[in-house]
């Protein structure tokens, strides 16, 4: 997994997101929004890889992308 994918899987890990998943689908939730922000917001992995941390703009973006996907993640 690129750089800034695992940033933003231990973003979500850390931040709670994962406290309610059940842990056989864990991986299936850590990869899936990595993956949205690959495909709707390349701006976010691209910041992340060029300056190794997230900014507090990124964090807003981050937090929004997984509480979205959270909901509608079927764990």
């Amino acid at each position: 997994m690129p750089f800034a994918k695992q940033v933003i899987s231990i973003f979500a890990g850390a931040r709670g997101f994962l406290d309610d998943v059940p842990l056989d689908r864990v991986r299936d939730f850590e990869e899936e929004p990595a993956a949205l922000h690959g495909q709707e917001h390349p701006e976010v992995e691209e910041e992340i890889t060029k300056t190794g941390r997230i900014s507090d703009e990124l964090e807003k973006s981050i937090r929004g992308d997984v509480e979205a996907f959270k909901k509608t993640f079927a764990g």
